[in-house]
């Protein structure tokens, strides 16, 4: 996107107001000291309003901000592991239970919690105050102890259908085992999700990274224990028995239809299609889009339409959009050497089950005619500078007490008229960027384009506590070459940024870094913070979020 066309730099919008995050008020702080944090997992959510639907709205952002907890440990845990020789493993393993959160850094995820209590501290210590404050909490032990349960149950349900599927193959009624097998599948992606939440629960209180990732990669491997099988030997099993013959990407449509829909009767009521990406990058597939058509011709589920047809102007498309699909499909490509694994992810937003998911493995030297390429063209380029600004090596600033309760952070959101999601555009397609803090604070925005040329888009932008909780739009932008994997960061401080260097060059101003980490080191003005430290004490308060954009031709 070389020629932005930056129309009106910062213009407020009302399009709605999200509900307020702002600092805890302080006869709150009595009720926290209650559960001692390396006892308690807990978060408070906040909600304009009073009465039932704002305590709602309060749960539910407390339950968002508890599961991006979970998820942010998690993350950590695999990122400080990258030398470790299950690390690529252990990451594909859990894609589908963290992409949601690992591919928007932005806090929302699709995962619900289970067996948490909650209160309305606004009702039960009679308070008159605007809003409502939720909080939720369970005890560490009891959480671990839930879940185990929970994953006691799914073992069962899994070893019942994989019990089936074998009494199955026994009778020659081959169809029906792959049926069977088909179906453990999902509950699989169930049964992962309850692993990473009791290892991320008691990350940093009661385990290390290291022992963390151990666990992570004996239950990614492991067939000992309840199960009859793992998840991977199940996915070999039912390559060996239907083994599709993938020469092309409409071939491998055809081979995710087919799992998919083994999986239901019915079909789910409305999806829509996000692009398929690489890895863990957040960088779309240049095969994604010849994909995602296929796939729309193939999977018999009428409502499925492309992820860009959603224009959204809210981050979250079903809080301004009831009717808006409910189930999201998602994908994402790994490679090890000539084998190509396309993992397929469909999750119900409202509830957070995964409905239905598919694993195709193929031969990449084998397609005929127009090749899979999976890796973006500018990917060994960009995957420094992706790195370099990811928020994980720093953490964000935060205020709490003397017992490290997070009684205050600074919350910033950035996304675009098709989401937070993977994003793509071709040339001469307006793109609207919109950002949210919710309080008072300085924004900083930064655009590196495919040829890691870096932007300043804006510098110390002042959004008043007014305007907190707000939609601002920062201008509109054309794409243009040059083409390829793009990104924006946005970081938000309570106080001004620091100067930082720059060049102007035909009236955009470039950082005069060359080197990735010293340009995001400048651009954030902070020292890097060792990502297996807590979060750091400041007299301000900072965060960032980025999203990761793609361009094309056409």
């Amino acid at each position: 996107m070389r020629k932005l066309f930056f129309y009106c730099l910062i213009v407020l919008t009302t399009i709605y107001t999200l509900t307020a995050n702002s600092a805890l008020p302080d006869w709150i702080v009595p009720e926290l000291k209650k559960y001692p944090i390396e006892k308690y997992l807990f978060h408070v959510g906040q909600s304009r309003g009073t009465g039932e639907p704002a305590f709602k709205e309060a749960t539910a952002v407390a339950h968002r901000k508890v599961a991006a907890r979970i998820l942010d440990n998690v993350e950590r845990i695999i990122l400080s592991n990258k030398s470790e020789l299950q690390h690529d493993m252990v990451q594909e393993h859990y894609s589908a239970v963290m992409e949601d959160f690992c591919d928007s850094r932005q806090r929302q995820p699709a995962m619900k919690l289970r067996g948490f209590s909650v209160r309305n501290l606004s009702v039960d210590i009679t308070r008159t105050d605007p809003d409502t404050y939720a909080l939720l909490y369970i005890e560490r032990d009891k959480l671990k102890q839930h879940y185990a349960e929970h994953t006691s149950e799914l073992s069962k349900e899994i070893n019942h259908l994989l019990q089936s599927a074998k009494f199955a193959e026994e009778a020659f009624e081959i169809e029906v085992a792959v049926r069977k097998y088909l179906q453990t599948y999902p509950l699989y992606e169930a049964l992962k999700e309850a692993e990473i939440i009791q290892i991320g629960a008691e990350y940093r209180y009661s385990i290390n990274s290291t022992e963390a990732f151990e666990r992570l990669a004996k239950a990614a491997t492991s067939t000992s224990g309840t199960l009859q099988m793992s998840h991977r030997e199940v996915i070999k099993r039912v390559t060996e028995l239907d083994t599709p013959t993938i020469v092309s990407a409409d071939d491998v449509a055809k081979a995710i239809e087919f799992q998919l829909s083994r999986q239901h009767d019915t079909a789910p009521r409305k999806c829509w299609i996000e692009p398929v990406t690489y890895e863990d990058s957040e960088m779309i597939c240049p095969f994604s889009q010849r994909f995602s058509e296929a796939l729309l011709r193939h999977l018999n589920w009428p409502t499925i339409e492309l992820m860009h047809n959603f224009k959204q102007t809210a981050p979250d498309i079903n809080r301004i959009n009831p009717t808006a699909p409910q189930n999201r499909i998602t994908g994402s490509c790994w490679k090890n050497g000539d084998e190509i694994t396309i993992r397929t992810t469909v999750r119900n937003l409202n509830t957070g089950d995964f409905v239905a998911t598919a694993v195709v493995r193929f031969s990449g030297p084998q397609i005929r005619g127009e090749p899979i390429t999976c890796q973006p063209s500018n990917y060994d380029q960009m995957r420094p500078e992706i790195d370099a600004f990811d928020s994980q090596n720093y953490p964000p600033l935060v205020r709490g007490t003397e017992n490290s309760i997070p009684l205050e952070e600074l919350e910033v959101e950035v996304w675009t008229d098709r989401g937070r999601g993977p994003q793509r555009y071709v040339r001469d397609e307006k793109v609207k960027i919109f950002v949210r803090v919710n309080q008072s604070a300085y924004v900083r925005l930064l655009y590196t384009l495919a040829d890691r040329k870096r932007t300043l888009l804006q510098d110390n932008y002042y959004i008043d506590a007014s305007q907190a909780n707000s939609v601002v739009e920062i201008g509109e932008f054309i794409c243009a070459a040059p083409f390829g994997t793009e990104f924006l960061v946005v970081a938000a401080r309570t106080e001004g940024f620091p100067p930082i260097e720059t060049h102007e060059e035909n009236g955009y101003f470039y950082l005069t870094d060359s080197d990735p980490e010293s340009a995001a080191q400048r651009f954030r003005g902070l020292k890097p913070i060792p990502p297996n430290t807590d979060e750091s004490q400041s007299d301000f308060l900072q965060n960032e979020v980025r999203i990761v954009v793609t361009t094309a031709e056409k």
